[in-house]
């Protein structure tokens, strides 16, 4: 076989994939009927969808939400405190690259992103392993929640946002909500097995003001389609479609001038969840 030959028909067949996927996307933009509710149209994506391998386990949403832009502000911890609500005795170690370090035996506790992200692992609860019985899920959320708990934080202003077990260990995502919106990016994110929470991390929205500002996503047949253009997402399976409200505070973290910053404008997206944990978050443009 001529491999050279056909490695450039593959790559002619990919410019004309996409070449038609951006016509579509023209057509989808221009065309003054609402292709988001045609249900054929949107069967002829989830066909598109499918010759990419890409799987949908989960309803299409066919509205066409307006909701405010929002001003969010992340927490910011003092170091001193969660130090004593995780680990109560203590060793600091020297700060490096503005990461706070503390130490009690084989839990280790970090401060990063100018203290706004809490990030906690007991080694020794690792090193232990699982016992003989998987950890159901059930079982997994509630040491979850009593763990958010017993370290005081609200227990209300989150949801479940993704949950799989893997050699016995749980690993367990909640993320803030705005009456049921998910704001995006804020998570805390446990490990736990049967022995208990290996893992912690939290990056945290603490105060959120409504603007005046409505804006209206696109349909979810052009933000699908956008998934059809990006490689990455080939072979998954898209577990959730929702509207969240999205601001991406690590384009801020790497310049110097906002390292100090603690928040920003978070605008209404739509939001993809894949079985794997991953999301993807498409911005109108």
């Amino acid at each position: 076989m001529d491999w050279s030959k056909a490695k450039n028909i593959l790559i002619i067949a990919f410019i004309i994939t996409n070449t038609f996927l951006a016509y579509v996307l023209f057509v989808v933009d221009s065309n003054k009927h609402d292709l988001s509710t045609d249900n054929d149209f949107l069967t002829d994506i989830v066909k598109l969808l499918s010759e990419k391998d890409i799987k949908l386990e989960t309803d299409i949403p066919k509205e066409i939400p307006s909701l405010p832009v929002i001003s969010i502000e992340y927490e910011k911890y003092k170091p001193e405190v969660v130090a004593d609500r995780f680990l109560e005795k203590y060793v600091e170690e020297e700060e490096k690259n503005g990461v706070i370090t503390y130490k009690n035996g084989n839990e280790i506790l970090r401060l990063e992103n100018n203290n706004k992200k809490i990030v906690y692992k007991n080694y020794f609860l690792q090193q232990k392993g699982v016992k003989k019985e998987n950890i159901l899920l059930k079982e997994a959320l509630d040491k979850a929640k009593s763990f958010i708990e017993e370290k005081k934080f609200k227990t209300d202003d989150f949801k479940l946002g993704y949950a799989k077990e893997k050699d016995g260990i749980y690993k367990i995502e909640y993320n803030k909500v705005l009456k049921d919106i998910v704001i995006e990016e804020t998570y805390m994110i446990l490990e736990v097995s049967n022995q208990g929470v290996i893992s912690f991390e939290r990056y945290w929205v603490d105060s959120i003001e409504k603007s005046n500002n409505m804006i209206s996503v696109s349909s979810t047949s052009k933000a699908l389609l956008r998934i059809l253009t990006r490689e990455e997402y080939y072979g998954k399976t898209i577990k959730e479609i929702s509207v969240c409200y999205y601001f991406k505070p690590t384009v801020y973290e790497k310049s110097d001038r906002f390292r100090d910053a603690r928040g920003g404008k978070a605008i209404p997206t739509w939001r993809f969840v894949f079985e794997d944990g991953s999301k993807a978050f498409l911005e109108d443009s």
